[in-house]
């Protein structure tokens, strides 16, 4: 690192140049550092602390470090060594339980989720279905098929000697003779 500086004399009718080199103890501090904590890990070739998986940095623009932070619910960071300032989202069909999440999981079969940056996932309501893993939706059960509980994943057929005459069914009803 060197600066120069431009020196301008009025008796003069050309400016004196100074090149400044910083003293050797001066060196370069990659930003941004963050304070050593247990959410944080140390880069031995930086020689700073960086964010763990799970957490994102929080800079204060006061001092000459930042605060790791855990991801809030419904976001994950997976990197370990991260700098960045925010989480990713679950996608769809997908959620980030956290606090401090390192990675999206999908939803399980019968469950699903319609949002981004879900927590959580909802069960297939009565007389639907989740087909997943990772379902965006539910989807109605078809005439002829129920679903009596909440969470399944594919409707049951109706019964010899029963029928389902409507879509959305919970239960078979008793065919007539």
């Amino acid at each position: 690192l060197h600066l120069i500086f431009l020196l301008i004399n009025h008796n003069s009718a050309l400016p004196d140049i100074k090149i400044f080199e910083p003293p050797s103890s001066i060196t370069k501090q990659p930003f941004p550092s963050v304070r050593p904590d247990d959410t944080s890990t140390y880069n031995k070739t930086d020689k700073c602390y960086y964010c763990k998986a799970g957490h994102k940095l929080n800079k204060d623009i006061n001092k000459n470090y930042g605060k790791c932070e855990p991801c809030v619910s419904g976001k994950y960071q997976n990197i370990n060594g991260y700098t960045g300032s925010t989480c990713s989202p679950a996608e769809a069909g997908h959620y980030a339980e956290g606090p401090a999440a390192t990675d999206e999981t999908e939803c399980a079969q019968g469950y699903y989720t319609k949002v981004t940056g879900s927590s959580t996932c909802s069960p297939a309501d009565k007389g639907h279905y989740a087909k997943g893993p990772a379902a965006t939706d539910e989807s109605e059960c078809l005439p002829g098929y129920y679903s009596s509980s909440l969470g399944y994943s594919t409707c049951s057929p109706a019964e010899l000697g029963y029928y389902v005459p409507e879509p959305g069914a919970t239960g078979p009803e008793p065919a007539q003779a």
